[in-house]
């Protein structure tokens, strides 16, 4: 059998003698899904999650409104640039402007969260990829200039050559928990 996907109709044979042949259509596709109708079939249920990746808080209630399981991965990179207004975290650490930040990354959080609970959702702390935030305001003060940022001063080597910078990505969800409400 070939199902002609275009055309709409199931043939006898295989895929060459589709080309290259005229073969008989053994059924119109709407004839199959009528039959199919007929037949009453039970909800099947996956057995495996679905999970979803996210970045954009505002997108966040129609994407729980599908049917997945939560989300896989919260990526971080985006909320806190978006936080960051364009800004290296560093500087504002320097000039002590972290409120801001903060408050703007809570409030990120919990609108995913919110919009997912009960479901899990998994954050996949910030990479900080020298490139990505060399070009940020006050960047090339903190920010080595790499020839493969890929495998240079990022992620978990990063944050253990300057655990300040982990604790301040860690924050906000501390303010999501001790907020009137909670991340899940």
């Amino acid at each position: 059998m070939t199902v002609d996907g275009a055309g709409g109709t199931v043939h006898e044979g295989d895929v060459v003698e589709l080309l290259t042949g005229s073969p008989t259509p053994v059924a119109a596709a709407a004839d199959i899904a009528a039959a199919l109708e007929s037949v009453a079939r039970p909800i099947e249920t996956l057995a495996t999650t679905l999970y979803v990746n996210l970045a954009i808080p505002e997108q966040a209630i129609k994407v729980a409104a599908l049917p997945v399981d939560g989300v896989g991965l919260l990526r971080a990179e985006f909320i806190m640039t978006e936080a960051l207004d364009g800004e290296h975290p560093q500087r504002l650490i320097a000039h002590g402007e972290t409120e801001r930040f903060m408050s703007r990354m809570r409030d990120s959080l919990l609108t995913i969260t919110h919009a997912f609970t009960p479901r899990p959702v998994v954050y996949r702390t910030m990479d900080f990829r020298s490139n990505e935030f060399r070009g940020l305001r006050g960047g090339s003060q903190f920010e080595p200039a790499e020839e493969n940022p890929m495998i240079g001063y990022r992620g978990c080597y990063r944050y253990i050559r300057d655990p300040e910078l982990s604790r301040w990505s860690c924050a906000p969800w501390r303010r999501c928990a001790t907020s009137r409400r909670t991340c899940t």
